[in-house]
Order: structure tokens, then sequence, then C-alpha cells
């Protein structure tokens, strides 16, 4: 991250300002990871409400994991964040290990270095970066630091990182500064600020909506307005090549005599003058003749 050393020094006393008791380790893997889907990217409260819920209309995580997404999605209720997306990182999750297992349990990571952990979740298992953290942390005491959308656009709006952070690079510089014997109480600090600043979050993510909104309207409008321009620019032209055509036949239609054939009509019509005249004179002789006799 740019600038580490100065965002250090704020996110230590952030820290300081909400220090949270260090939580116990977790022993059902499999609903630490459930809770870890639910709780990305919301609230503490919301996610326990749907966890809750879950709990009540499913007999098990078995259950869970061959019912209907759309079922899924309803128990959750349709305004909880991402919900089909979450439906759906939870039963693949969960499938994936009773394929591995032939059982759900993550018991078979347990003797596996942390860093093989992570990979598996991530890449095997198909968790994502957050979901992957809080099982490390919290099923296997790894040192992790679970990181949302959530706590990297607060961190964002009240500067306690570089504007230009991404999910990767706050990750990792959370679980570098962050003692690993803290790892756990800082990730419930994160989670108590991240709480207190959804509705700001919310906020600004409503403001860069209309914005996105207003400038692909902009966009479409002026694609329609260039698209118009360009169809009234080829009727125009295509009517000024109908016009030109039909003046071309009329033209040709109307064309006078050339030169050639007035001169040729010339010589005809005086050709008949001169028989004409030969004729005459012949006739006049002829009756001369006649009265001689």
């Amino acid at each position: 991250m740019k600038n580490s050393a100065q965002y250090e020094k704020k996110i230590r006393r952030l820290i300081a300002q909400r220090a949270k008791a260090a939580p116990a380790g977790r022993t059902d893997r499999i609903a630490l990871m459930v809770e870890g889907v639910l709780t990305e990217d919301t609230t503490f409260a919301k996610a326990s409400s749907a966890m809750s819920a879950l709990t009540e209309e499913f007999v098990d995580f078995n259950e869970l994991r061959v019912s209907p997404l759309r079922d899924i999605a309803e128990v959750l209720g349709e305004d909880f964040p991402d919900v089909r997306a979450k439906a759906i990182a939870m039963t693949r999750a969960l499938q994936v290990i009773f394929d591995h297992t032939n059982a759900l349990s993550l018991d078979f990571l347990a003797k596996m270095t942390k860093r093989e952990v992570r990979s598996i979740l991530r890449e095997k298992v198909g968790l994502s970066p957050y979901a992957e953290s809080v099982v490390t942390l919290f099923g296997f005491s790894g040192h992790a630091i679970p990181v949302d959308d959530l706590l990297l656009e607060a961190l964002k709006l009240d500067g306690f990182i570089h504007p230009d952070s991404d999910l990767a690079d706050l990750q990792g510089f959370l679980e570098r500064i962050t003692p690993g014997k803290d790892a756990m109480s800082w990730h419930e600090a994160f989670r108590d600020y991240a709480a207190g600043a959804a509705a700001k979050v919310a906020r600004e993510r409503a403001r860069r909506r209309r914005q996105a909104e207003a400038k692909a309207k902009a966009k479409a409008e002026a694609k329609a307005k260039a698209e118009a321009k360009a169809k009234a620019k080829a009727k125009a032209k295509a009517e000024a090549e109908a016009k030109a055509k039909k003046k071309a036949k009329a033209k040709k239609k109307a064309k006078p005599v050339t030169k050639k054939k007035v001169k040729s009509s010339t010589k005809t019509a005086a050709r008949k003058k001169v028989k004409k005249k030969t004729t005459k004179t012949a006739r006049k002789k002829t009756a001369s003749r006649r009265k001689g006799k």
C-alpha cells in the first residue's frame, strides 16, 4: 500500500479506540464457514439474523447443501445483501467438501500448514478471500484478517487507507501490521467499525450508482443522437442520389438532335428540293415539246 507507514499509524489509533476482547476459537468449522459467507459485506447483526433463519428452516447443513437456491434466498430474504450469490457460495462450498470427505467436515485440513489451509479453502472449496480468512482465523487459529468491500470503502471514506487500495492491498497491509496474537480482537474491532460506517458507505454507493447511471444515460443519448444524425445524413444522401438519377433520366429522354443529325437532315431536305425542281423543269420541257407539235 502506498504511504503504508502513514496509514499504519492511523489504523493503530483506530484499533486503540475500538479495542475488543478476542473471542474464543470455533470447533464447528462448517458453521463458521457458512457464517463467513453470510457476514461478508454486511453487519454482524444482519448476518446473525440470517444464520438463525437458516438453522430454524433447515435441519442441518446437509439439508442446506441440497436445497434449491430459491428456497435459501427466500429464507434469507430478498433484501439480504447479495442473497443469490451467497446462496450459491454456501451450497457450492458444502458440496465440494461433501464430495471430498463424503461428509461435512473440514477436519482433514487440521494437519496441514496454514498456507495450505488457505490455499485449499480458496482454490478447492471456492471460498472468497473474506470467508476463507474467517475460517482460517477462527477455525484454525491462522494469522488472517478478513477484509470485505464494506470495510475497504469505510476505511477509504474516513482516510484510514490510500484511496487507490483494493481488497488485496488492504488485506496484505492489515495482516502485516497486525500482531498474530491480536488478529481476532483486531478483526472484531474492524467489524464494529464497519458496522458503524455501513450507512455512510451505503449513501456513497448510492451516489456512485446515480453518477454511473447519469453517465450511462448521457452516453446512450449521445449515441442515439449520433445515430440519428448519421441516419439523417444517409437519408439526405440517398435523396440527393435519387434526385440526380431522376434528373439524368429526364435529360436523356429530352435529348436534342445532335449536330450530325441536323446536318444529315438538312442535306436530305436539300436533295428533295433539287429533285422537286428537276422534276418541275422536266415537266415544262415535255409540255413545250407537245405544244410545238
